[in-house]
């Protein structure tokens, strides 16, 4: 069981069936905001680590949500941008995600609409590599940062 300590807490990732990973955050101030404390991930421990290592303890599971939950950001694409143009519109396009973060959305950009091109720039560099880190995880080709 991989243990990862931080001066907030600790972050404990066990592996469970299907080749998944259960995160677990507990956080020694009570008055510390904790949008999720657990979720259950088929992100690799190293790529877990990486992303405390940057958001922090506290917003862990909500950033790996972000991508892997699809009543989260997705939904919002849908309905937000999907309620304008098709799917289809995006076929050959570029499209820039400014202030991409850790690159979720941009990730759910690209899982979404794969005939599209989709850019993420962000100013943090360790951000940026996650962002990296994530879209390859996945393989994809049509998300750059």
């Amino acid at each position: 069981m991989p243990q990862i300590d931080f001066k907030e807490g600790v972050v404990h990732v066990d592996p469970v069936e299907g080749g998944k990973n259960r995160i677990a955050v507990h956080i020694n101030d009570p008055t510390l905001y904790v949008p999720h404390r657990n979720w259950q991930t088929s992100y690799p421990v190293d790529l877990i680590a990486d992303i405390a290592r940057v958001k922090g303890p506290a917003w862990l599971c909500d950033e790996i949500m972000r991508d892997e939950q699809p009543s989260y950001v997705q939904r919002h694409v849908q309905f937000d941008i999907l309620s304008y143009v098709t799917a289809q519109w995006f076929e050959g396009k570029r499209v820039l995600d400014f202030g991409s973060g850790c690159g979720a959305s941009t990730v759910v950009l690209a899982r979404m609409l794969p005939a599209g091109n989709f850019v993420g720039v962000e100013l943090s560099d360790e951000r940026t590599a996650i962002a990296r880190r994530r879209a390859g995880y996945y393989g994809f080709r049509n998300a750059q940062f």
